[in-house]
């Protein structure tokens, strides 16, 4: 009996040492957030929000889950994304890796609700952290191109040159480019020219440097057609409006007549939507209905492309404004391609 008593008595306390030394089920911090990463690549956002806000209402210092959750509102609301990044920014003993990617998630938020310039504040703070970061200079410098400031365009420039010397054979002509510019702007045009030529002398050329060459007065028509056919074949998006302004550019030289040769040369070297579709006007303006079948037939079994069908039933209608609806809907597609 007494051998009994101390068999259950073990057992007792086993049973006790058990349970208070039992790991508890629910998942700790490191568990959740490992959770809601797994959320996020597996694209399940509303998952991975309320797990997110759960580490936050148990533990308001974890700061990879805040700046996550900023992230995740980037998309509905821009500004409690922004709010959650900026509070995140001015906590006390943040490492350096942890600010660049805030400041990063900042870029981020204010591109998304097109602040440009606060954007760019936040690229240089990312700069300040890593002056090398190749994707805050490259960013700096197409938000400084685009803005048309070639002289920070050139700095960031020269700057991913300098800490990237393997982009020099993909980036010198775009260099060239930036410095034309930057003459240009101070109406020095004798060296403006000398870079935009030395900017299509390399193998990788920067396609606006064509686009540049090709509205030049003093060049021939000739010159123009071939350049702009070259700036099309490499720039393939965004050249509608291009397009436009080089038939423009024609007309004013009464070379109307060599439009049809320019998108014909276009067509040679790559299917291109929009030269396809102005042809083909061209051709029935001309009441070239023959032509027009022929360029159809020799891409239609090749080229699964809507503006394709279209310009098949622009090519059986007769009626003048249904032709013009047509070739409308055709160039909104070609700009829709982007």
């Amino acid at each position: 009996m007494q051998y009994i008593f101390y068999l259950i008595l073990l057992a007792v306390l086993i049973i006790l040492f058990l349970t208070l030394n039992r790991t508890s089920k629910k998942p700790s911090d490191h568990q959740l957030f490992s959770n809601a990463l797994n959320a996020l690549v597996n694209n399940e956002k509303k998952k991975a929000y309320k797990i997110l806000k759960q580490i936050i209402s148990k533990d308001s210092s974890h700061h990879e889950a805040f700046l996550l959750l900023g992230n995740l509102y980037r998309e509905k609301n821009i500004e409690n994304a922004i709010k959650i990044h900026k509070s995140l920014i001015i906590r006390p003993n943040l490492t350096n890796d942890f600010k660049f990617q805030v400041h990063k998630s900042l870029v981020l938020d204010y591109l998304e609700c097109e602040n440009i310039e606060k954007a760019k504040n936040e690229l240089i703070n990312c700069l300040l952290i890593r002056p090398k970061e190749y994707w805050a200079l490259d960013l700096l410098k197409n938000i400084s191109s685009e803005q048309k400031d070639w002289e920070s365009a050139l700095i960031y420039e020269e700057k991913i040159l300098k800490f990237y010397p393997e982009k020099k054979e993909t980036d010198a002509s775009m260099l060239n480019y930036f410095i034309a510019k930057d003459f240009q702007k101070k109406n020095n045009f004798k060296k403006y020219i000398f870079h935009l030529n030395k900017s299509i002398s390399y193998v990788n050329v920067f396609p606006k440097a064509y686009k540049d060459l090709c509205l030049l007065e003093e060049n021939s028509l000739d010159e123009i057609i071939k350049y702009f056919v070259k700036y099309v074949n490499l720039q393939r998006i965004n050249f509608v409006e291009d397009c436009k302004l080089i038939e423009q550019r024609l007309f004013d030289m009464n070379a109307y007549h060599q439009i049809e040769n320019l998108y014909k040369q276009i067509l040679d070297l790559n299917f291109n939507s929009f030269a396809f579709n102005r042809l083909i006007d061209i051709f029935l303006e001309k009441n070239e209905k023959d032509k027009a079948a022929e360029l159809i037939e020799s891409v239609f079994h090749e080229m699964p492309n809507p503006i394709i069908k279209l310009n098949q039933i622009k090519l059986k209608v007769d009626d003048l404004e249904i032709r013009k609806s047509l070739s409308v809907l055709c160039n909104e597609l070609t700009i829709d391609e982007k």
